[in-house]
């Protein structure tokens, strides 16, 4: 947990495609959770990615990308009509 409402999974990957698939599997989770369960909200989330260079980004600058590729996606759906994941 990050802070608030946010969380962060970090992980070692040798390409981008491996975090997208990541993500991919989370929204389907997500999307299986509120399928399965009765509730009386459904679950959603923005979800945002980015890769650390260790040459070029401090802790600050690589936190940053993230939030600003998180918030990108929340953006985005107050201005398209996606599921509910």
């Amino acid at each position: 947990r990050f802070g608030g409402d946010e969380f962060i999974v970090l992980q070692v990957v040798e390409d981008e495609q491996k975090t997208q698939d990541t993500i991919q599997r989370i929204r389907e989770y997500t999307a299986e959770y509120n399928a399965e369960n009765n509730q009386p909200f459904t679950l959603s989330l923005s979800m945002g990615s980015a890769v650390c260079d260790r040459r070029t980004d401090t802790l600050d600058s690589f936190f940053n990308k993230m939030d600003t590729s998180m918030y990108d996606e929340k953006s985005g759906k107050k201005h398209k009509h996606y599921y509910r994941s």
